[in-house]
């Protein structure tokens, strides 16, 4: 099928507090489901699902497709492992590549590992702005606000008032 997409995103450990984990996925009909499982201070899992338009879907198309992993191979990178696991795995079309590697906290643990990434890789740019009064050199945060400006916020606001889910 050309036009089917599918993508889900796993990182979890089983620790101290059991299984912990944060997970999501995007289906073909737009669905994004959420789900995160921490068990610290008896915590339970979070579950929240949404759908988002063709628009979205056609965007992480576009990103994904721009960053050639669909070509890469896991082969070489490192194990899953006591410290966990993360899983990618995508369908695009009739393609479909499912990845496997260890928690990986920071570049150092990656330029430590026996990969070696030989191409150059490919830098997300979004698409160009359908506005015209602003261009290439209008800073980010103004081309996708995460949220209006609000005055009455200030820097001692508790992030979760600032950004509710």
């Amino acid at each position: 099928m050309a036009n089917d997409f599918y993508l889900r995103y796993y990182v979890g450990h089983h620790g101290k507090f059991g299984h912990e984990f944060l997970e999501f996925e995007f289906r073909p009909d737009g669905k994004l489901r959420y789900a995160n499982n921490s068990n610290y201070k008896k915590d339970s899992m979070i579950r929240k699902e949404v759908h988002v338009n063709k628009i979205v879907i056609e965007e992480l198309k576009r990103i994904i497709e721009d960053s050639e992993i669909m070509k890469e191979d896991d082969s070489l990178w490192p194990q899953p492992d006591r410290v966990g696991r993360q899983e990618l795995e995508i369908v695009i079309g009739d393609q479909h590549i499912s990845f496997a590697t260890t928690k990986i906290g920071s570049l150092v643990e990656i330029k430590s590992s026996k990969y070696e990434y030989s191409r150059p890789s490919p830098r997300y740019s979004p698409p160009s702005s359908p506005l015209p009064h602003l261009n290439s050199y209008t800073p980010s945060h103004l081309l996708y606000p995460i949220s209006p400006p609000l005055p009455h916020l200030t820097s001692s606001t508790p992030s979760h008032l600032l950004y509710p889910i």
